[in-house]
């Protein structure tokens, strides 16, 4: 019942994030993919955690046999789907997409023969396997061909897509400059950029997948320890992935911020302080701020240049502050005397010089709604009312006069 429980978690938390996902406030095309993988798992943990089990109920059995399959055969489609959203912010491939459809193909064969032969007999099928005997009943040409014919296709199919998952992401990963280096100084507590991190867990996680899916039943019979220790580490891994993909908003994240995710944080009761009292108080944080303003200035400048914390969705002075570990007062002022401008005005005009140069460097090979995702703008309609705010022109007159002005430079 114990080592039940514990296989079954992963499922919970992956479900988990998948609501957390959903009903947050962020429609982008990588939530929605995030939002699929994680209900998909669901999918798979779940239906395999009965076979495991070994239900008592045939019906119930075969169902979950049939769930499992569709999962198993998807999942890893979905895993590159992601990671080459999280690698390269691309929104599609179709070669990815095919690979899926493949597996739906494969998954329909499946569950046709199945129903050729009869539900008697894959009852009595899969009532015979969950003791341990795998026995098929061969006295119909038509069941032979399933089990002959079907099952391999099926295995092969699904080890071939879960080698090519392994590959495509070891691929991103290269493709990002990402090495042995990085993560020993990301384990010795420097930084990692944030999407990096969420590849190198991917694979962690893939890999784990896929040995509970070579191991299938024997695993919780034979080796119920083992089966437990997987699947904490499963559990550990979906929690990092889902909290690195819906709460950390930094573009670098150190091993500190994930191991310790939550500040506890005093609130004190709020007082009344006098008119005095508050114009001294005043005084004393603007004295504060100009003693320290050349180093914050240095921080908020490698953060912003460097680091291109503007392009993160939502960013708000609490989050620039907490990365900085400061308050907030600090950087409205940093940026007020710095920049003369508001806090949402100098992300906003950063986003624009960002997306310019994107548009610039492209050449036309990036897409308008991939530069605005890129930019850190929610969506294409509110990069296009900033550049109407900000320089007093449509969208599709800045893309024009952006190119020229690139054009001509190359000149």
């Amino acid at each position: 019942m114990i080592e039940t429980a514990v296989l079954l978690a992963p499922s919970v938390f992956s479900f988990i994030w998948g609501l957390i996902n959903v009903m947050s406030r962020a429609r982008t095309y990588r939530y929605w993919i995030f939002s699929l993988l994680m209900f998909i798992t669901t999918l798979y943990l779940y239906s395999e955690t009965f076979l495991f089990a070994g239900l008592d109920s045939k019906r119930a059995l075969m169902i979950s046999d049939f769930v499992y399959r569709f999962a198993a055969l998807t999942l890893p489609s979905v895993i590159m789907l992601y990671a080459r959203r999280v690698a390269f912010h691309k929104y599609y491939s179709r070669w990815i997409a095919v690979l899926f459809f493949l597996a739906i193909v494969i998954v329909t064969l499946i569950a046709y023969t199945a129903g050729l032969i009869g539900k008697d007999n894959c009852i009595q099928f899969y009532t015979d396997r969950s003791n341990g005997i795998d026995n098929p009943i061969y006295h119909t040409n038509i069941y032979r061909m399933h089990y002959l014919i079907t099952f391999p296709i099926y295995w092969a199919y699904t080890h071939t897509l879960y080698a090519a998952s392994l590959i495509y992401i070891i691929f991103c990963l290269v493709k990002r400059n990402v090495g042995w280096n990085n993560i020993t100084s990301f384990l010795k507590g420097e930084k990692m950029e944030r999407h990096n991190l969420q590849l190198l867990f991917l694979i962690l996680f893939l890999v784990i997948l896929y040995t509970r899916f070579l191991l299938k039943k024997s695993f919780l019979h034979d080796y119920a320890a083992a089966s437990c220790v997987i699947s904490l580490i499963l559990c550990i891994t979906i929690l990092i992935v889902g909290y690195v993909e819906v709460f950390v908003k930094m573009p670098m994240i150190k091993l500190s911020a994930i191991l310790h995710p939550i500040e506890a944080i005093t609130i004190p009761e709020p007082v009344t302080i006098s008119a005095e009292d508050k114009t001294e108080l005043d005084l004393s944080i603007s004295k504060k701020f100009l003693d320290n303003q050349s180093k914050l200035n240095e921080m908020f400048t490698d953060l912003m240049d460097n680091q291109h914390y503007y392009t993160t969705k939502g960013v708000t002075l609490e989050d620039v502050a907490k990365t900085m570990q400061t308050n907030k007062t600090y950087i409205s002022l940093l940026v007020n005397n710095v920049y003369k401008k508001s806090f949402p005005d100098f992300i906003n005009s950063r986003r624009l010089e960002y997306a310019k140069r994107l548009l610039t460097e492209s050449k036309g090979s990036l897409k308008i709604e991939e530069i605005a995702d890129r930019s850190g703008f929610q969506s294409t309609a509110q990069m296009s009312r900033k550049i109407k705010e900000f320089e007093g022109i449509t969208l599709r007159e800045w893309i024009t006069i952006t190119n020229q002005i690139a054009t001509e430079a190359r000149k």
